[in-house]
């Protein structure tokens, strides 16, 4: 049996909802989900969203809300609304989550590639792009992935006014927001709250529970703007029909404000990180614990492979999945690394991580012979 460390996707076992429960919220599927959202459903994003930034002004956020199914849907979506609009380049992370590109695929935009290793030096590289002429947007990943860098305050305040001066959007992809090990990462939203008056004229910030709550099959996210470009969004959803069921928005009602189970989802992927600092230890693999996400971004030059011979070998040898660094990268360093996603149990994680840390030690002893 495979061990899936790849692809981002939680493999809890999910209990949550009685039968009876699940039974009385299907009878919303004898109706179209309504396309700006059902009020429970956003009213719940609104309640989160005043919590989890501890928002003293508990303000209805009702109205910047637009239901979405997870952040890939939700990406493709803001760009439609914007696409027209004469500016032709897009500002993205690199390494980057692979829907940023997007834009380069489906709508013909040049992508600007801000390459980092961290946090101080995705900063630095943003800092030398000198024309803004021509940005249309920008994605931000906070906690990164892969790397789990989170941005801070000051970082955020210097994006934020740059848009504002140069006039482009910003899409603040917060899906690991809930996955940090020590310091809760800073959202967007917190920062134009206190710093830039409530004016979301340029923000886009995009959030699901597939992570948050482990649930990624349930498909629930949300996109948070101004009012006017929700009320773009909502013109949108009335031709694409990419609206969350009812059903859906009755499940997720109760996991968006459930921050015990949050806590605790948090609290194994802490577990987990500890185990493989670890065990990579052991084999004196140089491994930095990431501020957030449950990714490991590994590097594995040492071993005389790239990223994509690496991954093969992992897979024939020990049946394990993991990503090439060539799979979120355009940087030719990242070629030479690995992301392990630690989704699956505790257990499974261990074992792969055992296997993937004894093959690089074995190739590198085997590379210096």
């Amino acid at each position: 049996m495979k061990i899936l460390l790849g692809l981002g996707e939680p493999k809890q076992k999910f209990i949550y909802f009685k039968k009876k429960k699940i039974l009385k919220k299907m009878q919303g599927l004898n109706q179209y989900p309504l396309i700006n959202g059902k009020r429970t459903f956003k009213k719940s994003i609104s309640k989160w969203i005043n919590k989890r930034n501890n928002l003293s002004s508990k303000k209805n956020f009702t109205k910047n809300i637009i239901p979405s199914l997870g952040n890939k849907e939700g990406i493709y979506t803001i760009i439609n609304s914007i696409a027209k609009k004469k500016k032709n380049s897009i500002i993205s992370p690199d390494p980057y989550y692979p829907s940023y590109i997007i834009p380069k695929l489906f709508f013909n935009k040049k992508i600007i590639f801000v390459f980092s290793k961290d946090r101080k030096s995705f900063i630095k590289n943003f800092r030398k792009i000198k024309k803004f002429k021509n940005i249309l947007m920008m994605f931000i990943c906070s906690p990164n992935n892969p790397l789990g860098y989170c941005l801070n305050k000051k970082n955020w305040i210097e994006i934020i006014k740059k848009s504002i001066k140069e006039d482009f959007f910003i899409i603040s992809d917060e899906c690991y927001s809930e996955i940090y090990l020590s310091k809760k990462p800073i959202s967007c939203i917190k920062i134009v709250e206190k710093y830039f008056n409530s004016c979301y004229k340029n923000i886009f910030v995009i959030n699901s529970l597939s992570k948050t709550s482990s649930v990624p099959g349930l498909r629930s996210g949300f996109i948070f703007s101004s009012k006017k470009n929700i009320k773009k969004l909502n013109y949108i959803r009335n031709y694409n029909g990419a609206n969350l069921s009812n059903f859906n928005q009755d499940l997720s009602v109760k996991l968006w404000l459930d921050f015990k189970r949050t806590k605790k989802i948090r609290e194994r992927y802490r577990k987990i990180f500890f185990y493989s600092k670890k065990i990579l230890k052991k084999k004196n693999i140089n491994y930095k614990i990431p501020d957030g996400g449950f990714c490991i971004w590994l590097d594995i030059k040492k071993t005389n492979l790239n990223s994509n011979e690496f991954c093969k070998k992992i897979e024939k040898k020990y049946n394990i999945v993991i990503y090439p660094g060539s799979k979120f990268s355009r940087n030719r360093k990242n070629f030479y690394k690995i992301r392990i996603s630690l989704v699956e149990s505790k257990k499974k994680c261990i074992y792969a991580l055992k296997k993937i840390s004894n093959f690089i030690y074995e190739q590198i002893k085997k590379k210096n012979k």
